[in-house]
């Protein structure tokens, strides 16, 4: 990627996961507005570093003490405020993969390029870190070939709706904003967003390339979204199981080998966008602050 790259690094995520996996219980319950889940702490760790970043970070979460409740079967049950849909949307789509698992779980140790790269890669810009890719020109990283991966890749918007009526009323503006998140989600083109996309040497277009030869199409549509209830945000996600390329393809091979960069180590890319909408009969401005997530999971490898 060249040296403008803008898309960063997620601070702190193995830290974060390695946390989690320290201190939760074998089986963990949790209740995310209101819907309860029953997850085994093996699968919740196989899911991807930004959903795990999203639950240990909730207020809920991070005090487990308080945040525990007593049901009839003497259970604890965890608050943690994530959308309980878009979990359903990630977990299913997870365990599927995870059900057809043979081993169900590999040594990381048995793929020494891709365990030098988890251990050593920096934590800093996207950039910065291609010096750290070892793998040879025309070869599919061992552990690709062996473990299924997913890439994945998230949306989170926030809007702010303006429509020129000082005088408007809370209950008015409360419909402004449901109905205006309501047509920013009706618009499910993961591309259309993403401004500069089909401009050359821009770091857009350097990322779209990237989706592209990993297997998102040009017209891809998120797998979820949905405007956030009570809120002005909406809420995407995409999973994308990694096909692996032919042995001639090296514009794949080479894309497939930088995908390794966001094992475990989200990367991050925010702007501001602002657009015009119909809404209740007017003109309304609408300015958005979006922010993309995108990340490799490898799913079945054990940190041994």
């Amino acid at each position: 990627m060249p040296a403008g790259e803008i898309i960063t690094q997620v601070s702190n995520t193995l830290d974060d996961a390695a946390i989690l996996s320290e201190t939760l219980p074998d089986v963990i319950h949790l209740e995310m507005r209101g819907k309860r889940f029953r997850i085994e702490r093996e699968n919740l760790l196989e899911l991807p570093e930004n959903v795990l970043l999203s639950l240990s970070g909730s207020p809920f979460y991070a005090d487990q003490t308080s945040a525990a409740l007593s049901t009839e079967s003497g259970q604890e049950v965890i608050h943690v405020d994530f959308n309980p849909e878009c979990f359903v949307y990630i977990l299913d789509h997870f365990n599927a993969v995870l059900l057809h698992l043979n081993p169900p779980t590999m040594p990381l140790s048995n793929f020494e390029d891709s365990a030098a790269l988890y251990d050593n890669l920096d934590q800093d810009q996207v950039s910065n870190n291609e010096q750290h890719l070892t793998f040879q020109p025309n070869v599919i990283p061992d552990i690709l070939q062996h473990r299924p991966a997913i890439v994945v890749l998230r949306e989170d918007i926030e809007y702010f709706c303006l429509d020129g009526d000082a005088n408007a009323s809370h209950a008015t503006m409360a419909i402004l904003r449901r109905d205006c998140g309501n047509m920013i989600a009706a618009k499910n083109s993961i591309f259309d967003g993403l401004h500069d996309g089909d401009v050359p040497d821009t770091p857009e277009y350097f990322l779209k390339q990237m989706l592209c030869l990993a297997g998102f199409a040009e017209n891809e549509t998120w797998g979820y979204r949905q405007r956030e209830s009570h809120r002005a945000q909406v809420l995407s996600v995409h999973l994308l199981d990694l096909k692996m390329p032919t042995q001639d393809d090296l514009e794949k091979i080479q894309a497939v080998q930088k995908l390794l960069l966001f094992w475990k180590k989200p990367a991050r890319k925010c702007w501001w966008d602002k657009f015009t909408l119909q809404a209740g009969g007017k003109d309304v401005t609408v300015h958005l602050r979006r922010a993309w997530t995108f990340e490799l999971s490898i799913l079945g490898i054990v940190n041994a």
